[in-house]
């Protein structure tokens, strides 16, 4: 029984470890996006009152890239397992597929 207790401790460290990954993600997506809206956003897009800052947008995308650089180690392991996954999910019915599903295939080859 001991053997078994470890393994769920384990494998709900690992979940929150995945679900943390996520979040975090997630984040540095939105801090991407945000960058980019205020650097590049004219006055149209936003709200009454709200003028877009091209310094704070330039300094939120150079603080991505930072994020990005830093953490390379930790998601360049997970980047081809999706390739992968995504150009077999798609490529799944060359041979009953439709036309544009086998232009799509042939594309990601």
């Amino acid at each position: 029984m001991p053997g078994s207790t470890k393994a769920i401790k384990q494998g709900m460290k690992s979940g929150f470890r995945m679900a943390g990954g996520w979040l975090l993600g997630m984040g540095w997506l939105g801090l991407c996006f945000w960058g980019i809206v205020e650097a590049f956003g004219t006055e149209a897009n936003f709200s009454e009152g709200h003028h877009p800052s091209r310094v704070l947008g330039y300094f939120l995308l150079a603080a991505a890239a930072v994020i990005f650089v830093l953490t390379a180690n930790r998601w360049k392991k997970y980047c081809p397992e999706s390739c992968l996954r995504l150009r077999s999910g798609l490529c799944s019915n060359w041979r009953t597929g439709t036309p544009s599903t086998i232009r799509r295939c042939l594309f990601l080859v």
